[in-house]
């Protein structure tokens, strides 16, 4: 049932949706971002940082032989995560080359489990070599 009086009122709020009120929610973060408080996360020197993504690196290796597949997902996607942010612009680069050096690890090791996977179910009816692997 349509309210009729709803066009008539002219004094109520209207209501852009959404987007428009992230869009102020945005803005007022603009305007005070100059005196917004300091990041409160842990700051990590470069090689702290790259200490901590070799460790990761190989906690993903560790918890897919562990068959653990869900958990190494969730480490890709946590690095897939970390490529967003980029609070620190000079470390960036170095940042950059790591985490896809880490996503690049979760690829090959799911293309080598896909190789392993078809090769068990199809029984040798499919034959996988170099040339018709890509």
């Amino acid at each position: 049932m349509v309210d009729e009086r709803r066009d008539k009122d002219i004094t109520r709020a209207i209501t852009y949706g959404k987007g428009k009120s992230r869009l102020e929610v945005l803005e007022k973060m603009d305007k005070n971002k100059a005196s917004a408080t300091p990041m409160t996360g842990p700051m990590y020197s470069a090689k702290e940082f790259t200490t901590e993504l070799e460790r990761i690196d190989k906690e993903l290796v560790k918890q897919w032989e562990k068959d653990d597949k869900v958990a190494s997902i969730r480490i890709a996607i946590q690095c897939a995560k970390l490529l967003n942010d980029v609070a620190t612009p000079m470390f960036y680069p170095q940042k950059f080359i790591l985490l896809t050096d880490i996503l690049d690890t979760f690829g090959k090791l799911v293309h080598q489990r896909m190789i392993k996977l078809t090769k068990e179910c199809s029984k040798g009816r499919i034959v996988i070599t170099p040339e018709n692997e890509d």
